[in-house]
């Protein structure tokens, strides 16, 4: 038993030893940290790679790059024409993920950064390339090219910062449906999977993954669409569901910066009259709408009189129709 126990527990101890070798690329690798190497040599008093020609190459075991990288950033130096770095996998002429550009920087001592270019068909965090080894293979002309003091990469595992609902409607009838539509930033984030919910299922159902919107009852409701790429990323969109028949409604109710919409039932037509009165009824402001046969919101700003905290009333009415009431708030 013990045997057995010693022997497994040499296993586990060279797995998490196995484990902790690998290199995160995602935080800065320092090139003398190079596992194999190729005609190169220490410089910067061993803080740097250098003395680097054509065609030399410094290696680094078990890169876990897990999906990506996107792109990279690589601080080097050169008191020449300089040279360029190839990025390969697995071999000094294996597959060639990306390349920098390293020029002049006056001097072997005065490190600069320089952008790491990802290839196309890696750089849109499609490809998952797992644990490789991963090559840094030099090129340039005949002289000294370049001293490389540290690089890394960024992440294809991008998460979500940010998510609008891009389609919120301000007003929807019982019976009306809708397709919520949300845009995820960055555009990369590479879960875009999404949770939808109802504040109140009675005035609207949702669609728990497809945001598809049912108005089912009069009321408002706040539908909220969640992103499963980060939790803490939300939003919102809140509007009045009207039933059928149902008397004129305004929103916002407490009036914002003396502005309302006014939702008419379906039947109206043609020209909308209204009249804002104080809570004496003195008329402030009045006026007209046309309605098409498509429109029945009206937008109203009340700008003719300066409206003070409390109630008003609101009159709308058409040739066809009864004088319709509406108490609204100032505040």
């Amino acid at each position: 038993m013990k045997t057995n126990f010693y022997l497994i527990l040499i296993v586990l101890l060279s797995y998490s030893t196995f484990q902790a070798q690998t290199i995160d690329p995602y935080n800065p690798i320092e090139g003398e940290s190079f596992d194999t190497q190729n005609g190169v040599q220490l410089s910067n008093n061993g803080n740097a790679v250098g003395f680097i020609q054509d065609g030399d190459w410094i290696s680094f075991d078990n890169v876990a790059f897990g999906r990506g990288p996107l792109e990279g950033r690589i601080r080097a130096s050169s008191n020449t024409n300089g040279g360029t770095v190839e990025f390969r996998i697995d071999s000094p002429t294996g597959l060639l993920i990306a390349t920098a550009n390293i020029t002049n920087t006056n001097g072997w001592r005065s490190f600069q950064n320089f952008d790491i270019n990802v290839l196309e068909d890696y750089s849109d965090g499609t490809v998952f390339l797992s644990t490789q080894d991963l090559y840094l293979v030099f090129r340039g002309g005949n002289s000294f090219l370049l001293d490389v003091d540290q690089f890394s990469f960024t992440s294809a595992d991008v998460i979500a910062e940010e998510i609008r609902i891009t389609n919120c409607p301000s007003v929807l009838n019982v019976g009306d449906f809708i397709d919520l539509e949300e845009e995820i930033f960055p555009a990369n984030t590479v879960n875009k999977t999404v949770a939808y919910s109802s504040s109140n299922s009675s005035v609207a159902t949702v669609d728990f993954l497809f945001g598809e919107v049912e108005a089912v009852g009069p009321g408002t409701v706040t539908i909220s669409v969640t992103s499963f790429s980060n939790g803490l990323v939300t939003d919102e969109c809140t509007f009045t569901v009207v039933g059928a028949g149902q008397a004129v409604v305004a929103y916002p109710n407490p009036m914002v910066d003396n502005h309302i919409n006014v939702q008419l039932p379906r039947e109206y037509s043609g020209e909308v009259t209204y009249l804002l009165q104080d809570a004496v009824g003195y008329t402030l402001q009045e006026g007209t709408v046309q309605l098409d046969s498509q429109a029945h919101t009206m937008d109203l700003t009340f700008n003719e009189v300066a409206l003070s905290r409390g109630v008003y009333y609101l009159k709308v009415k058409t040739s066809d129709k009864p004088v319709e009431v509406i108490r609204l708030m100032k505040e």
